[in-house]
């Protein structure tokens, strides 16, 4: 997977970059019709990093994954149909991982 720096305008209540509302990417602006989905990283493991990710739509219908980085307060999107580590990342969510059926 690779990640590249966005730059995010988010809307914070209770605490800062809470959710995000739209972000640049490559000197373009995508507005934020909903997020779709969310989850966590690291909270509860003390050698990880805390991570918020965010399954977004933008006004024109793409589909991102942005990544908050709690400990630099840095937002990051999973740039769509880049290989890395051997596997191929996908903008439509995290990716299942299954475990061989029994006797194979």
């Amino acid at each position: 997977m690779q990640f590249e720096r966005i730059r995010v305008a988010t809307r914070d209540h209770y605490r800062g970059s809470q959710e995000p509302q739209a972000f640049w990417w490559r000197e373009r602006h995508y507005p934020l019709i909903e997020i779709m989905d969310r989850w966590y990283e690291g909270r509860l493991d003390a050698q990880r990093v805390p991570m918020r990710y965010f399954k977004v739509k933008t006004a024109s219908g793409e589909v991102f994954i942005l990544r908050y980085h709690e400990l630099f307060c840095a937002w990051s999107l999973l740039v769509p149909g880049r290989c890395g580590d051997g596997a191929c990342s996908s903008p439509f969510g995290p990716e299942e991982h299954h475990a061989p059926a029994p006797g194979t």
